[in-house]
């Protein structure tokens, strides 16, 4: 999580989610037109939840290697409670991604990971 100053008094909260390589191989080992289909799933899914974030997929959808979700604010919306609700979403927003990922590549967890289950 990222909080950022702008020029201008503006302000920006983010989050940069990136994908781990044991997923970005499983992604990549699907056909172009799945891996384009779970990409949009993904981005559609962040937009439900967070309506107003800007998002970007860094590699694209084709090849997606990260995701960035972020709230710009202006001087008049910044409120102590405005910025805890949209901290909460761009936490949403990374499990979501993690649980998506876990749900469509169930696999067990390496030997380094056995008997604890980690997102990313």
């Amino acid at each position: 999580m990222r909080i950022m100053g702008l020029r201008g008094g503006q302000i920006v909260l983010g989050i940069g989610i990136n994908l781990s390589p044991m997923h970005r191989e499983k992604i990549m080992g699907l056909p172009l037109a799945e891996r384009v289909a779970f990409t949009a799933s993904l981005v559609s899914k962040m937009i439900e939840t967070c309506p107003y974030c800007r998002f970007g997929i860094q590699g694209g959808m084709n090849e997606p290697q990260a995701f960035v979700a972020e709230i710009l604010y202006f001087d008049d919306t910044i409120g102590k409670q405005r910025v805890i609700d949209d901290i909460s979403r761009l936490v949403n927003i990374y499990l979501l991604i993690n649980s998506e990922l876990w749900r469509r590549f169930p696999e067990e967890p390496g030997e380094q990971a056995k008997g604890r289950l980690t997102f990313m």
